[in-house]
């Protein structure tokens, strides 16, 4: 198996939503999504939605899911799970105690996204992300981090041509990522 490097995105800046798009083609039935950089203006979650062949971004109750959080400091748990979301699983944390006391924080996220492209196949998303820093736990000074895993799957069977990172509240403020095909 081989990854070819399609595309980086970076941004810097304010927004709701960073979209990106035109990235999903024939030529690759699978992808896999590194985020190694998510900044936002306020402690917060990174979502992900999906662009149809149309380019509108699906907004609606179409996806289905469940993650798994993995506490360095506590108990395990479920997260963001449920049928009918506006979204994929959270993807992604940022933590801004962390970058307000200078105290170092971190983001990997990896994700695999099956069969975007392929019109008559459901898209699916199965990935991991861990996140590190101080405060990130309701502001306590722990220092530890958190992971999760995840899956799931767009509930609509359509061509699917780009992606939307996007918050519940706040603003993006930096993002970095890169986008892989898959070679069999």
């Amino acid at each position: 198996m081989a990854y070819i490097k399609i595309d980086r995105k970076e941004f810097s800046g304010s927004a709701v939503k960073v979209t990106w798009d035109n990235i999903f083609s024939s030529e690759y039935e699978n992808y896999r999504l590194d985020i190694d950089e998510i900044k936002m203006d306020t402690t917060n979650n990174l979502a992900l939605r999906l662009i149809d062949n149309a380019g509108t971004e699906i907004t609606g109750t179409e996806y289905n899911g469940f993650s798994w959080l993995h506490r360095s400091y506590g108990a395990p748990g479920e997260n963001d799970s449920s049928i009918n979301r506006a979204h994929f699983s959270l993807v992604g944390y940022s933590n801004i105690a962390g970058t307000e006391t200078g105290k170092p924080f971190g983001v990997a996220s990896s994700n695999m996204i099956f069969n975007p492209y392929v019109s008559d196949r459901y898209t699916a998303l199965v990935g991991r992300d861990f996140n590190t820093g101080e405060g990130y736990d309701s502001g306590t000074t722990q220092g530890n981090g958190v992971g999760r895993s995840r899956s799931d799957f767009h509930e609509v069977q359509e061509t699917i041509r780009g992606l939307t990172f996007t918050t519940p509240s706040g603003n993006i403020t930096s993002l970095k990522a890169t986008l892989y095909g898959i070679k069999i």
